[in-house]
């Protein structure tokens, strides 16, 4: 927080989020809060609260620097001397005539005809008929589909053309944006589809960008779920060299950034 600055602003939708959260991890939530407005930098090891604190995190930042750029206005307003005055109303004007002047009294005969043909068309249809580049997506991401594909019976397999494209887009940002090893999709995606009961709630891909009902998005919800003896995986999306991107999309989700 900036120096000699006493207060800071939450926003009354946070209570959208924690209205969904346990009392107590509410309460540990809330002290973090306090914790990092008064620069103590804190740590958790709770993942619910590094999660919805991520997008408190970064609009406390957003309001800092709007705080630190009114601080420097007023500096600088207070080096010039500070608010200007405010202008005098008038009082009324000098030499006022006692009887309006009475206008000249001017007659105009306009004859002239003009006549105008306009025949110029414009076609504004041009730009629609520009076809999109098709995207196109690296070796590793079609043979992660592949891989993908044999955990789903064939008649959940996507359709040729934009279904297909989109499988591989949510493969391509899981890997490029999210920051998740394709190896690491592939395995959340073999043990989510063998469970009894997301084996018949999870039967697309995109689902995985997809977030829940406490905006979490459903690849970490898996990972949770299914993580071998509560240890983390090796290429998991919780390592060490992935949590902070993990945190930056679930920000990003939930920021409505």
């Amino acid at each position: 927080m900036a120096e000699n600055k006493k207060s800071f602003v939450l926003y009354c939708d946070l209570m959208h989020t924690v209205e969904k959260l346990p009392n107590e991890i509410a309460g540990e939530l809330f002290k973090h809060i306090l914790r990092y407005v008064n620069d103590q930098n804190p740590t958790t090891q709770n993942v619910m609260v590094d999660v919805c604190f991520e997008h408190i995190k970064q609009q406390l930042k957003r309001d800092l620097i709007k705080y630190e750029k009114r601080a420097e206005n007023s500096r600088a307003n207070g080096k010039l001397g500070g608010r200007p005055t405010k202008p005098k109303k008038p009082n009324g004007l000098k030499n006022n005539p006692d009887e309006p002047k009475k206008p000249d009294s001017v007659n105009v005969s306009v004859n002239d005809s003009v006549n105008v043909s306009v025949n110029d068309s414009v076609n504004d249809s041009v730009n629609d008929n520009v076809k999109k580049e098709k995207k196109v997506f690296t070796k590793g991401v079609h043979d992660c589909f592949k891989q993908i594909l044999k955990s789903f019976p064939d008649h959940l397999h996507p359709k040729k053309g934009k279904p297909t494209n989109n499988w591989l887009d949510t493969i391509d940002k899981l890997e490029r944006i999210d920051n998740i090893p394709l190896q690491t999709i592939v395995e959340i995606t073999k043990k989510t589809r063998a469970d009894d009961f997301w084996s018949k709630n999870f039967m697309s891909i995109t689902k995985l960008r997809k977030t829940n009902g406490d905006g979490i998005p459903y690849i970490v919800v898996f990972n949770e779920k299914f993580k071998s003896n509560g240890q983390n995986n090796q290429n998991g999306i919780n390592g060490n060299h992935n949590q902070e991107s993990i945190s930056e999309k679930v920000h990003r989700i939930m920021g409505r950034e």
